[in-house]
């Protein structure tokens, strides 16, 4: 099936959100806008890391499909809840243990601690990724997850966690 490109989509709507955090850190009193440089630091290795993705995702992309067309376990069809909440679950489950590893695997923390090492958290530091790519730790969703759903679900994984790397947001009132 035909995925929306919706990280794509948002694109603009992230840029005109990291103007605003701006804007309202600079009015704020306790607030410490983005410096510059650092800012300048995010968006490099972001779109850096977008030039790497091109290849990475089109050999992930690939064994996803490989994998699902060849060893899938269930068939769940595109227009089901089932698929969409199993989809939902997997991709959370499997983006948990994967950022988790990140952190824990001094192999892995060696290439990510880049997106950790912003002076402080905004949202320019959402885009400080590295080349560690989530599709590797996903390939077991294949068994399971149609391509369409995982890759659909993936990009609303992204788009969460771009807005929960800034300070201005200090509790979701729970």
């Amino acid at each position: 099936e035909e995925v929306p490109q919706y990280i794509d989509q948002a694109t603009p709507f992230f840029f005109t959100m990291i103007i605003v955090e701006y804007i309202v850190s600079s009015l704020k009193k306790d607030a410490i806008p983005a410096r510059l440089n650092d800012s300048i630091s995010s968006l490099t290795a972001g779109a850096l890391s977008q030039i790497a993705v091109i290849f990475i995702r089109s050999i992930t992309d690939v064994l996803y499909t490989w994998i699902y067309e060849n060893f899938r376990l269930v068939d769940l069809p595109w227009d089901s809840p089932v698929t969409w909440w199993t989809a939902f679950i997997l991709v959370e489950f499997f983006y948990y243990w994967f950022h988790r590893t990140l952190h824990e695997v001094n192999l892995f923390w060696a290439a990510h601690q880049a997106h950790h090492s912003s002076e402080e958290l905004n949202l320019t530091a959402a885009l400080r990724q590295t080349l560690i790519y989530f599709a590797f730790f996903s390939w077991p969703m294949a068994f399971v997850v149609p391509p369409a759903a995982y890759y659909v679900h993936y990009q609303f994984n992204i788009l969460y966690q771009f807005w929960i790397h800034t300070e201005l947001v200090t509790s979701l009132g729970l």
